[in-house]
């Protein structure tokens, strides 16, 4: 697939333009094709890496030959590697990264290769006394699927990676079909309605406390625990965005730029077409309006999301007009059930009552306008250190006919 990274890398910026291009051209479905892309092309690299870095280990001489590089009477953790081509999804940056997360003492090289790395972003760091550090490729990608074990939605949620801000055009005209003809007849023009979606920067700020007791675990026990904890703070901020984010504040209003969330445009629209409400239980004709109200294109690959409760005090019990129950048990595909063939899967970032239906991956989009690095602080008397992970994205729904919603009335 690859020769080497550069080559990996060369790939991936192509990709990246070609999404890019196709945001901008108002293509959703190629974006969508060529972002999968990017994404089996970094898990292909990430096991190209993996696999290189254990032949490396294996292959190695426990002999230190005059011949292997030093730096500060060590071996030279860089391997080698020109330091300025190093990038965030290095090996030796990542290993660097881990020993300066951890307070341990770094050689000349790897505080150069931390100062190059971060120096090359937005962040504006220039030594690693700052105490900011861009978080490496793997342990960021871990902190993703972290959160998405805890969150279902952030696992269907298709997101980019492109720095600054972003507009993708989009249409909101409600008819814009083809006509038929015969030879006689002049084509008409379709009706097409110009939108855009602007994507800015907003703020994303978690913190986690770790005592210097838990820092003595080895380095891999470690990431796993920092990934897990940040995946967890992380997960749960963008997840309750995802459908309850207020957007961007208006000058009489006070809260912070946040992305908006699906709830949030629904309620939004006028006369809320979108939404449905229901009194005391959710009945067998409420979940029928539900299906009706997400356009047929978006139907494949929607999925039921609401709160464990609900689940199963609302959408278990409901039952069709014969007494049968129409919710039926599959723990498959990350779901624990489904409704109609669509998955029902519990989120917590729904509120309790609310039953959301959405298409995230056709209809939503997310981007990070920065990647997330990671602030640490120690405090010598309590003996522990914090570490916030610190990022700047932002989201928005594409089009509402691919949500919809039951809330209760009392709401």
């Amino acid at each position: 697939m690859f020769k080497n990274k550069e080559d990996y890398q060369d790939q991936r910026k192509a990709l990246m333009d070609a999404a890019q291009k196709a945001l901008e051209d108002g293509d959703a479905t190629k974006a969508n094709e060529l972002m999968d892309s990017v994404r089996e092309l970094d898990k292909a690299f990430e096991d190209w890496t993996k696999t290189n870095a254990d032949f490396a280990a294996l292959n190695k001489t426990p002999v230190i030959a005059p011949s292997v590089p030093m730096q500060d009477g060590k071996l030279d953790t860089t391997g080698g590697h020109p330091i300025e081509n190093m990038t965030a999804d290095s090996v030796e940056y990542k290993n660097a990264w881990l020993k300066a997360v951890k307070g341990d003492t770094l050689t000349d090289s790897e505080k150069k290769v931390i100062d190059t790395i971060n120096s090359k972003g937005k962040l504006n760091v220039e030594t690693t006394s700052e105490h900011t550090l861009v978080i490496p490729t793997t342990v960021r990608n871990g902190i993703w699927e972290a959160a998405a074990e805890e969150h279902p939605a952030l696992g269907d949620l298709l997101t980019t990676t492109i720095q600054g801000d972003i507009v993708i055009i989009k249409d909101t005209s409600a008819k814009s079909d083809a006509d038929w003809v015969d030879e006689a007849d002049s084509s008409a023009d379709a009706e097409f309605t110009e939108g855009q979606l602007r994507l800015t920067g907003c703020e994303l700020a978690k913190s986690v406390t770790i005592s210097w007791k838990l820092k003595k675990m080895n380095d891999q026990d470690y990431e796993a625990y920092l990934i897990r904890k940040l995946g967890e703070k992380v997960g749960n901020a963008i997840a309750k965005a995802l459908f309850y984010g207020k957007g961007k504040p208006a000058a009489e209003e006070s809260f912070k730029p946040q992305a908006r969330g699906v709830v949030t445009a629904l309620k939004a629209q006028e006369n809320t077409p979108q939404v449905i409400t229901y009194s005391g239980n959710v009945a067998y004709k409420d979940t029928t309006s539900l299906m009706a109200l997400i356009k047929s294109a978006y139907a494949a690959g929607a999925v039921i999301y609401a709160e464990n409760t609900t689940i199963w005090n609302q959408l278990a019990n409901i039952v069709d007009t014969n007494k049968r129950p129409i919710f039926v048990p599959d723990v498959t595909n990350g779901g624990v059930g489904k409704i109609f063939g669509i998955p029902v899967k519990a989120e917590d970032g729904v509120n309790a009552g609310d039953i959301v239906l959405a298409n995230f991956k056709k209809c939503y989009a997310f981007n990070f306008n920065e990647q997330m690095a990671i602030y640490k602080e120690d405090h010598v008397k309590a003996r522990t250190t914090d570490y916030m992970a610190y990022g700047i994205a932002d989201g928005d729904v594409l089009t509402e006919n691919g949500f919809a919603m039951l809330t209760p009335s009392a709401s």
